[in-house]
């Protein structure tokens, strides 16, 4: 967004800078960049400097910035300048700037700011503080640039167009306040040191932002993941494991989204999709939402063979979280179910629930039963015994995880 580079710092450039040094060391796939109207900083000055230097990049009109994040989520980072950066971390920077912080936080891009020291003002305590230059409304009235044939032919002829009815008012603040929440990285020339361990922060509490997705094809790709989980709400970053020699993938990622509510809401709608033919099987990531089967399982008889497992997940889910995924037993040679299921539980108490619930009740026309699941070491005994209660219970007494 505006000029960050050589034009406009007489140097190598701040967020321009940073491009240039990537692109440098080839880790540069492609940059997009405004044309940041009124006065087409973007269009005029940044393009010719990319242009110059063979940098792949393509032009975007200011308005298109959240269309074109939605359409290529391997978009990483949106990195912008600053003319002040406020002791509290807050940037002034030119108009346009803080609605991109704010598209960049909804599509879970970061948002890098990239100034010199020189622009770090610590006597302005926030962006509230800082004066905003309301500029001449005919430079968005009247546009200048320089006509086109001429410039085909080799001329230069400059001139002015008017692009609104005579009498049109216009507001035309010269550079707007980015607030320090929506920033991701204050670099300078001395590094990013503050910045770094905001960010350590923040991605420790994105961990309960993440889920686990397993029983994945070994054609999914990142991008294809990326695509699939930001109908349910916007994602930070997806990271498919691959094998150090074959680069293959191993049948499992993980997912972060912004926010712990939107994870939960793709577990609920996601989990047990098919993808490729396969069913997704996703849960939470985080280490304290990890469990251990205490022995809250489940015995689901006299069922339909219509039912399968993402039905039962979707019945019964709604008693609480499970350990592992509902599974319908099935012959091992025809593949034919066998009329009957297992469901763990987290806690006793979902399992008692979904018992009070659902025992007697019918799914797909057959009633069903619903009691705790025999022992699998142990002659006639069930699970949920009093024992297993006491031993859950002191467990979680003990903040052990469950």
């Amino acid at each position: 967004h505006c000029n960050t580079g050589t034009l406009a710092t007489a140097g190598y450039g701040t967020a321009l800078g940073i491009v240039r040094s990537l692109h440098a060391q080839g880790s540069l796939d492609r940059v997009y960049f405004t044309e940041t109207r009124p006065y087409n900083q973007g269009a005029r000055l940044t393009a010719y400097e990319l242009l110059t230097e063979e940098i792949p990049a393509q032009l975007v009109c200011d308005s298109a910035v959240s269309a074109l994040l939605r359409s290529d989520p391997m978009i990483r980072a949106i990195i912008v300048g600053a003319d002040r950066v406020a002791a509290n971390g807050d940037t002034a920077n030119k108009i346009g700037t803080y609605q991109l912080a704010i598209t960049a936080r909804y599509h879970g891009c970061q948002f890098i700011v990239a100034a010199p020291t020189t622009s770090v003002d610590l006597h302005t305590k926030s962006g509230a503080d800082i004066v905003i230059e309301e500029r001449d409304e005919a430079e968005i009235l009247v546009q200048t640039g320089f006509e086109r044939q001429g410039v085909l032919e080799g001329r230069l002829e400059r001139v002015e167009v008017q692009v609104a009815p005579v009498g049109t008012r216009a507001w035309n603040p010269s550079f707007d306040v980015t607030p320090a929440e929506l920033i991701s990285a204050i670099v300078t020339e001395r590094g990013n040191r503050g910045s770094s361990e905001r960010m350590a922060q923040k991605y420790e509490r994105n961990q309960d932002a993440s889920i686990y997705v397993g029983n994945l094809d070994d054609r999914v790709t990142d991008e294809l993941l990326w695509e699939l989980m930001v109908q349910a709400g916007p994602v930070v970053g997806v990271h498919l494991p691959k094998d150090r020699v074959t680069q293959s993938t191993q049948g499992y990622g993980f997912v972060e989204f912004q926010t712990e509510a939107d994870a939960q809401y793709a577990v609920q709608v996601m989990n047990m999709v098919k993808l490729f033919g396969k069913p997704m099987r996703i849960n939470m990531s985080a280490q304290d939402r990890r469990t251990q089967d205490i022995g809250a399982k489940l015995f689901i008889g006299n069922l339909d063979p219509t039912i399968d497992d993402k039905l039962l997940y979707d019945t019964f889910g709604t008693f609480g979280p499970m350990v592992q995924m509902p599974h319908c037993a099935r012959d091992q040679v025809s593949g034919n179910a066998r009329g009957f299921a297992f469901v763990s539980y987290a806690s006793f108490e979902a399992a008692d629930a979904a018992i009070q619930a659902m025992d007697g009740q019918y799914l797909a026309n057959k009633q069903i039963n619903v009691q705790y699941a025999f022992k699998k070491d142990a002659k006639g005994e069930r699970h949920g015994s009093a024992a297993e209660r006491l031993l859950a219970a002191q467990a979680q007494k003990n903040d052990r995880t469950l």
